[in-house]
């Protein structure tokens, strides 16, 4: 009996080994898609001045930016002058642009095609953006409580 048991529990694991694999690789090959379509638009980035880079971040990431305040404008809790406060507040801004430009060079770095073709200061400089994610998300994750848009945890 217990080796039965132990059957299906192998069996089971298999299963759920298999379908998070499969899983796993459709989510990557839709990623290696989209990053596909923007690689072109990737490469300008990287042939940009910094203040350059600034503004096409700044203006990409108004669109993410009101995803993710579209979300909590639905909440009834959150006032549309707090909105405006953050969109306003100069500190804010630098810090969306600060973790836009990470995301962005979290893309740089993850595309083979554009990696091979930058100066070892270029890879170093969009790998330490990349690396500096989570840092500048909290940063920015500040603001949003300061302005009391997220509540405190």
């Amino acid at each position: 009996m217990a080796k039965k048991i132990l059957m299906i529990i192998g069996a089971l694991v298999l299963v759920g080994i298999v379908v998070l694999g499969v899983t796993m690789c459709g989510v990557k090959q839709v990623a290696e898609e989209k990053l596909k379509e923007k690689e072109p638009e990737l490469r300008r980035y990287v042939q940009m001045t910094e203040v350059d880079q600034n503004a096409y971040v700044e203006k990409n990431m108004n669109e993410l930016f009101n995803t993710i305040i579209g979300e909590f404008k639905e909440d009834q809790e959150i006032s549309k002058e707090n909105l405006k406060n953050l969109e306003e507040d100069p500190e804010a801004k630098a810090a969306g642009i600060q973790l836009g430009r990470s995301i962005v060079a979290m893309f740089v770095i993850s595309s083979e095609n554009i990696v091979k073709d930058l100066s070892p200061a270029d890879k170093d400089k969009y790998t330490k953006e990349s690396e500096d994610l989570n840092n500048r998300l909290d940063t920015y994750h500040g603001f949003i409580k300061k302005h009391g848009i997220a509540k405190e945890k």
